[in-house]
């Protein structure tokens, strides 16, 4: 329809390269920012948690500091052992604790490929 202020074209090839980079990275940005809440809510879990099992009243009183980023890009066979090893120190048994953060980061792993 002529003087219509929609005008619908078919995508070319050539369209990608055309648009600005900003809209070529919105969805991108999207699913990058679902994923980051993901792991935020992984590492909160987890700071919880480890209050509990340190027995402190704050996050600032752990004695126990680690990245999740850092256990996302080790081996998966690694991770039990350093994560193992950075709570050795732990009053309390840390079998479960390790499990469940290990499936969480199991889970995150594929959404950031």
């Amino acid at each position: 329809m002529p003087g219509s202020p929609m005008n619908f074209k078919a995508p070319q090839e050539d369209d990608e390269e055309d648009r600005p980079k900003s809209a070529k990275n919105k969805l991108t940005g999207k699913y990058d920012m679902s994923v980051l809440r993901e792991i935020a809510r992984v590492e909160e879990a987890a700071i919880e948690e480890l209050v509990e099992l340190y027995g402190v009243d704050e996050e600032d009183e752990l004695a126990v500091e680690f990245d999740i980023h850092e256990l996302m890009a080790m081996d998966p066979g690694d991770r039990r052992a350093a994560l193992k090893d950075k709570l050795a120190d732990c009053p309390k048994p840390t079998d479960e604790f390790v499990d469940k953060y290990l499936e969480r980061i199991k889970t995150l792993n594929p959404k950031l490929k």
